[in-house]
């Protein structure tokens, strides 16, 4: 109900995770328009979030209006973060309150890190994730903590990784974080790029098919290099 404050239990999940959440949802301008549409929010408390300068600011004042004057909304915010596709958000800031960020990611072990495999990707392969950069980047800062999961479970990336692009994070939002994870999985190993687009399916599809279209035409240049060899022009005197 607008006018009221959130049930204090919900207030103190969303407490303890303002820092992440402003780190971490640099854009909430989709989240603020379901929210008005689900009359979480009212037309006044839609334009004063709007009024507010982008980034950071702006999340603030909407977790604001959430925990002071929406009534208890909590699960329709929770539902909202999901909806736009945010659930790994949504699901850390509805877990246990007893258990802090080092509980909720347990270290990498030193038999775990020996499986992250570093070095450079093949040439061909690097030509294409380095010519998709900017794509990558657009997508990846979207759902960029679901994707440095993601990419830890499977041993892609280990705990210094994540610590580079938290920082990035903390420095230049999301977009850092997310073209330091772009870099980072560039030098995973020479044949990373097809267990990245594994990693990606089937959530992230639209990434996923356009790196394994890109993979479907390199081999196809290779099979007709392989069938139709250039000749070498040999000069005669």
């Amino acid at each position: 109900m607008p006018g009221m404050k959130m049930r204090r239990e919900n207030s103190i999940k969303i407490q303890r995770n303002f820092e992440y959440i402003l780190n971490n949802l640099v854009n909430c301008d989709g989240l603020v328009d379901y929210l008005f549409s689900t009359e979480v929010l009212d037309y006044e408390q839609q334009t004063t979030i709007e009024e507010t300068r982008k980034g950071k600011p702006r999340v603030k004042k909407l977790l604001e209006i959430l925990m002071t004057e929406c009534g208890d909304c909590y699960d329709a915010f929770l539902e909202a973060l999901r909806e736009k596709k945010l659930e790994e958000m949504a699901n850390l800031i509805d877990s246990d309150p007893g258990r802090n960020e080092v509980k909720r990611e347990r270290p990498i072990t030193r038999s775990q890190r020996a499986k992250v495999e570093k070095g450079e990707m093949q040439e061909d392969h690097f030509n294409i994730w380095n010519s998709e950069q900017d794509f990558l980047v657009t997508e990846f800062k979207s759902h960029l903590g679901d994707l440095i999961t993601k990419f830890f479970s499977q041993m892609i990336i280990d705990s210094d990784d994540k610590e580079k692009i938290r920082r990035e994070i903390k420095d230049n939002y999301n977009v850092g974080g997310a073209t330091r994870l772009v870099e980072i999985l560039g030098e995973r190993g020479e044949h990373v790029l097809p267990r990245i687009v594994k990693v990606l399916k089937p959530t992230y599809n639209k990434i996923a098919n356009r790196l394994e279209d890109r993979l479907a035409e390199l081999k196809l240049d290779i099979l007709n290099n392989e069938r139709f060899p250039i000749q070498e022009q040999v000069e005669y005197e």
